[in-house]
């Protein structure tokens, strides 16, 4: 079953330009990792520096493998402190009919 995996990032609006480049990079590590399917990211327009990026993962087990790799949680440590960077992530399953 796909889950949605959403993560709220924030930093300051003078390092959104280079939470950017980081995203891009987290994104092509992603790509490459089993079970990845697509993601984008979207910026809010009211809050400069704050963005969603939403990742769609085969399972909670594909993602969990990819966010407790050594490269992605390195690029993420990268991230938070090169830019101060504050996130939250959650992830979501569809919901069950019944």
């Amino acid at each position: 079953m796909a889950v949605k995996v959403l993560i709220r990032r924030k930093v300051s609006d003078v390092h959104a330009i280079q939470m950017r480049n980081y995203l891009c990079a987290l994104e092509q590590w992603a790509s490459k990792h089993a079970g990845y399917f697509y993601g984008e990211s979207l910026e809010n327009p009211d809050e400069p520096g704050e963005v969603l990026s939403i990742g769609t993962w085969q399972s909670i087990e594909a993602f969990d493998s990819y966010a407790q790799s050594t490269t992605a949680r390195n690029m993420e440590q990268q991230m938070a402190t090169a830019l101060g960077m504050c996130s939250e992530s959650t992830i979501y399953v569809p919901q069950a009919h019944p």
